[in-house]
C-alpha cells in the first residue's frame, strides 16, 4: 500500500463481490472517500458486514472509520460488560471458594482447587478491562 492509499478489511463474513478463493482481501481506493462510498455499499447489501478502513499505516494503527451493517455487530472482542460481569463474577466465586476452604480448616479441598482457578481467571478480566478503560481515558486527555 502506498502513501495516500485507503484499504477496506471485511469483519464478520467477506462480501460475495469479492473474490475470496486465497483467503481474505482487502480491497485498496485512492482515497477515503472512494473507500467510504464502498463500504457503505457493501454494507447496505450485506448487512452482516462490517467494514473498516486504514490508511497506509495499515494495521498498525485503529481504522480510521468502521462502517458496520443494519446486523454487523463486532464479533471479534470481548464486549466490555462480559469482561465487568463474568470478571467480576469469576474473581467473587474464587474469594468465596478459598473462604470455604479456609474456614473448614482445609479439609475439603475441592473449594481450594476450583477457587484457585477460578479467582484468577476473573482477576485477570477485571484487570483487562481497567487497562482498557485507563487507555481510553488516556487517550482522551492526550487530544
Amino acid at each position: 500500500m502506498r502513501e495516500g492509499q485507503y484499504a477496506v478489511l471485511f469483519q464478520n463474513r467477506q462480501p460475495a463481490s469479492v473474490d475470496t478463493s486465497l483467503g481474505p482481501v482487502a480491497v485498496l481506493f485512492a482515497d477515503l472517500a472512494s473507500a467510504e462510498r464502498y463500504a457503505r455499499g457493501e454494507t447496505v447489501r450485506e448487512p452482516y458486514i462490517r467494514c473498516n478502513i486504514y490508511d497506509s499505516h495499515g494495521m498498525g494503527r485503529p481504522p480510521l472509520l468502521v462502517i458496520a451493517g443494519a446486523k454487523g455487530e463486532d464479533k471479534s472482542f470481548l464486549s466490555a460488560r462480559f469482561r465487568r460481569w463474568v470478571g467480576g463474577g469469576c474473581f467473587a466465586v474464587g474469594v468465596v471458594l478459598g473462604s470455604v476452604e479456609w474456614w473448614s480448616g482445609f479439609t475439603l479441598t475441592w473449594p481450594g482447587v476450583l477457587g484457585s482457578r477460578i479467582g484468577p481467571a476473573g482477576a485477570i478480566l477485571l484487570l483487562t478491562e481497567a487497562g482498557v478503560m485507563l487507555t481510553e481515558r488516556w487517550k482522551t486527555k492526550q487530544g
